[in-house]
């Protein structure tokens, strides 16, 4: 696990994060979750119960403590959910990781009927919740050195392609209307359903 992924698996960290961001910046216009952990398993039986539990930890815990922590900070800001194709699918060798991917879908939703809510007719106030499922990401730690996910399927997508989601999200004159959404910049797959 990073060093990044096990300092937000504890509630503390993720509530100690927020303030001093926003002291640091005056405010929040949006909020991104994007961390994840994730370990191949042959099958169900190869799960430890201590490592279900970290993965959820790290995968749900911690957007859900960011998020709680922020929200009174993002009046009209926009809460982006990283997750992955995973949580739509399921993935045969990464079954902690889609559970957990599949529980920020279902968080995503919920955040977005949660913090709706009319200001004048047509117009949403509340944090705007979205979710980015992409799934693998072409991340260079060095020349020439590749970082994909394991159990990928075709090629990984450039972080380019994926940045707009962000974009689209973060921006309230782009997606007011677009609360609850999912954004799934999969390369050209077909979504399950």
């Amino acid at each position: 696990m990073s060093r990044s992924a096990a300092t937000l698996a504890g509630e503390g960290n993720c509530e100690h994060a927020v303030d001093p961001t926003v002291a640091e910046l005056g405010g929040l216009d949006a909020l991104v979750n994007n961390v994840a952990t994730q370990q191949l398993a042959g099958d169900l039986t190869g799960l430890s119960t201590e490592r279900w539990k970290r993965t959820f930890k790290v995968n749900v815990f911690s957007y859900f403590w960011t998020t709680r922590a922020a929200l009174k900070h993002l009046p009209d800001g926009g809460i982006i959910n990283t997750s992955s194709i995973n949580g739509l699918r399921g993935n045969k060798t990464l079954i902690d990781y889609a559970a957990t991917t599949g529980a920020v879908l279902a968080l995503t939703y919920s955040l977005a009927q949660s913090t709706a809510g009319l200001r004048h007719p047509g117009e949403l106030r509340g944090a705007r919740a979205g979710l980015d499922a992409t799934d693998p990401v072409d991340l260079r730690r060095g020349p020439g050195q590749l970082v994909r996910q394991p159990g990928a399927q075709g090629r990984a997508a450039h972080p380019d392609e994926i940045v707009p989601s962000y974009v689209f999200f973060a921006s309230g004159r782009l997606s007011s209307y677009d609360s609850g959404e999912v954004r799934a910049p999969i390369g050209g797959e077909t979504l399950p359903g």
